[in-house]
């Protein structure tokens, strides 16, 4: 450096701060400083540009773990989702027969033979259909039937078959065919369980795909297979002593419905004693079980033991019933039981909400076709109680969807129906729709007594119910002898039976026999506000003017928006000279059902 401008230099060996310093004097920077600065700028440009790659591929390799942490963990969800569904498979799977080479030849192969036995099983299935869901059997392959293909070499079919059989609860069965001259023989397997062998005719080897199909159906959901019994009155024991095996089962669900199931029994053999006894074990054992109860309403409604029959229907109401432990099908089974409750307390509000109760049907065929009969059942109690007399006469003819048929005993179910449009008739006193009606329920009382399967109960329950309303038509035609005749033996603890005696009693002008009739009747039904309604009536024909009042006066308090009480109860107070007080029954019966013309024209005469 020029001696005048002595500057002091850095104490530093760095050539960057050495030249850094010689640019903070403000004089000429010589070259060598200036290369230094420039070299030292285009490295940091260097820097930064590797800095800059740096980067990018740290975010590169950041993203590529990613996408393989993703890989691993969607491979770890497919292979838990294949797991589960493996683990949740339960069908029935068949595999291919072994068959003759005859009838390969002939189209008969293995998956003809396996594809023939699975339709057997599935037409069963169909026939023997129940209010039970296939979700509530121990060993449920619940409709999901396979025919399971072998393929060759490895596939991802194959690992998926291997998975579930593995994972899952799949039944499967296989057989073979053998065939001599004469004769041909099948033998079913059940993997893990047992196999039978069946013989016969060798043209008739179709029925042993049936043979073999209820042996699967038996080993393996055996209510199921004593439900398709059901429709073979000759197979009766074999479906009791199936039953009778369940009744056994450890599981509690499988041991309710054959308990069940033998009281169905019974019933169907007109044993009415022993199917009530197996419907009371049924309540006894389940408590929260609904149905047995209402197979035991059904045998006292039947029998005319009414009162029995509402108690029995409280009874299941106050439960608190499961549908979903039971796998019951017929989800409005509550509304239908509180609905014959509301019809025999003559609740008018409980109809409504029990007709109301009927939004959400049953998915199955059987137990839509029984909702919508018993749903006609309580449209015709609600249009009795209004006096809608063509209402009434619509609800009784409705039988449910016709074109749902299937395992409906359609036999029983008309001549159900054409009770109901005669007791219509007899309501509406149409001298001439109830000739039409008694001729139309007599023919259907023969064709249903004929059927294999239902005559015997069905015989005993036209002495007790349709006898009784029978008589009473026979009254209005004029013809008391025939009506005498219906009614004679006729059990004394029946109530329409007794109610009927008494009606009779009095077209016979025999007014003690007819008082001590409906003496009886209230004595068999308490709780019922009806009985009390005929009496009154009766009282009012004999001029028992204070007597008929307290029967109608007891019958509103029993029965719920009822109009027949408050329309006689004003007969009763008018015929005392109490007519600003009849004057208000008839006004309030009016009310109540509107389209009453007798309630109508017995106001119009008040002052």
């Amino acid at each position: 450096m020029a001696s005048g401008a002595d500057t002091a230099l850095p104490d530093t060996p760095d050539a960057i701060e050495i030249a850094m310093a010689t640019v903070a004097t403000g004089q000429p920077l010589p070259d060598i400083a200036r290369t230094v600065l420039e070299k030292h700028a285009r490295l940091l440009d260097k820097q930064a540009q590797e800095l800059d790659l740096k980067h990018v591929a740290e975010r590169v390799q950041a993203g590529l773990w990613l996408l393989l942490a993703a890989g691993v963990l969607g491979l770890i969800g497919l292979a838990s989702w294949a797991a589960w569904q493996a683990a949740r498979s339960n069908a029935l799977v068949v595999e291919p027969f072994a068959m003759p080479s005859a009838l390969a030849a002939q189209g008969l192969t293995g998956e003809v033979a396996a594809a023939r036995t699975l339709d057997e099983v599935k037409r069963m299935l169909d026939e023997g259909a129940s209010a039970r869901s296939a979700a509530s059997y121990e060993n449920d392959w619940g409709d999901d039937l396979k025919i399971d293909i072998p393929n060759t070499g490895l596939t991802l079919d194959q690992g998926w078959k291997l998975l579930r059989r593995t994972l899952g609860q799949e039944t499967r069965f296989s057989g073979d065919v053998v065939q001599d001259d004469d004769r041909a023989t099948i033998a079913v397997r059940i993997a893990g369980g047992s196999a039978r062998r069946f013989s016969a005719p060798a043209g008739e080897i179709d029925q042993l795909f049936i043979n073999a199909a209820e042996f699967v159906l038996s080993e393996t959901q055996p209510y199921r297979f004593a439900a398709y019994l059901g429709q073979f009155p000759e197979r009766i024991p074999e479906r009791q002593a199936v039953l009778q095996a369940l009744a056994a089962s450890p599981s509690p669900v499988e041991r309710s419905w054959a308990t069940l199931g033998l009281g169905n029994v019974e019933r169907t053999l007109g044993n009415w004693a022993e199917a009530e006894r197996w419907y009371g074990k049924a309540i006894a054992d389940a408590p929260d079980f609904l149905i047995p109860y209402n197979g035991l309403a059904s045998i006292q409604w039947g029998q005319g033991r009414w009162e029995a029959a509402m108690d029995t229907w409280r009874r299941s109401a106050a439960s608190h019933g499961s549908l979903q432990t039971y796998g019951i099908n017929v989800t409005t089974l509550p509304c239908i039981t509180g609905g014959f409750v509301a019809k025999l307390q003559r609740d008018r509000l409980g109809l409504e909400t029990a007709i109301a109760c009927f939004d959400g049907p049953s998915t199955d065929t059987p137990s839509r076709v029984r909702e919508a009969a018993s749903l006609a059942f309580l449209q015709q109690a609600r249009a009795q109680m209004d006096h809608d007399g063509a209402a009434a006469m619509a609800a009784a003819r409705m039988a449910g969807d016709p074109s749902i048929r299937s395992q409906v005993k359609y036999p029983l179910q008309a001549m159900v129906n054409g009770l109901r449009q005669l007791e219509v008739a007899i309501a509406l006193r149409d001298r001439e729709a109830v000739a039409e009606q008694l001729q139309i329920l007599d023919a259907r009382e023969r064709v249903a007594v004929t059927d294999g399967e239902l005559g015997a109960s069905t015989q005993l329950f036209i002495q007790t119910l349709n006898n009784p309303a029978k008589a009473e038509a026979e009254m209005l035609l004029g013809r008391n002898d025939r009506a005498a005749a219906l009614l004679a033996g006729s059990p004394a603890n029946c109530l329409p039976c007794t109610g009927a005696r008494a009606k009779l009693a009095q077209a016979l002008g025999d007014a003690a026999g007819a008082a001590a009739a409906h003496d009886a009747a209230v004595k068999l039904a308490p709780s019922l506000p009806h009985p009390l309604v005929d009496r009154g009536r009766f009282r009012l024909a004999q001029r028992q003017w204070a007597a008929a009042e307290a029967d109608f006066r007891a019958a509103e308090r029993l029965s719920r928006g009822w109009a027949d009480p408050q329309k006689y109860l004003g007969e009763a107070l008018a015929g005392q000279g109490r007519r600003a007080e009849a004057k208000a029954a008839w006004a309030e019966a009016v009310r109540r059902a509107p389209k009453w013309t007798e309630a109508q024209a017995a106001l119009k005469t008040a002052p």
